[in-house]
């Protein structure tokens, strides 16, 4: 493991918290690949072997103690994370890229919904899909 992803560093108006990975359940035994922040969330995804996993944590910023939420296991390659926000007030979006089986899939579940998994879209053959129909028009 890279020394730069031994801690994970939150930071507020003067005051700031260096936390070890390893102090983070979840996070002991396996490779960090990726990492984003997003308002009061952090996404982790690691690697132990070719098991992949996305751990969501949430944030509370008066006393920075970064708290479990959701673990969610991967059926492929974590390439990319990122969380997303919304502008109506309604709950963020986790994405992440995968590859599985020589194919690029995009991941994605809105932060209240983890419990219900990953839904995966396959990027090429909605590419395929899109080009095919407006062939027809």
């Amino acid at each position: 493991m890279d020394e730069l992803w031994r801690e994970v560093v939150l930071l507020t108006c003067g005051c700031s918290t260096s936390i070890s990975l390893q102090d983070i359940p979840g996070l002991l035994t396996a490779d960090v690949s990726d990492a984003c922040v997003l308002d009061n969330a952090v996404a982790i995804s690691t690697h132990t072997d070719a098991r992949f996993q996305i751990h969501v944590f949430s944030i509370d910023p008066a006393q920075l103690i970064v708290t479990p939420a959701q673990t969610i296991d991967v059926d492929g390659e974590v390439t990319c994370l990122s969380l997303s926000a919304c502008d109506s007030g309604r709950p963020g979006t986790l994405l992440a890229a995968v590859r599985k089986n020589s194919e690029t899939l995009l991941a994605y579940a809105r932060l209240d919904q983890l419990d219900g998994g990953l839904r995966m879209v396959n990027l090429v053959e909605r590419k395929s899909f899109a080009v095919s129909m407006s062939l027809l028009s």
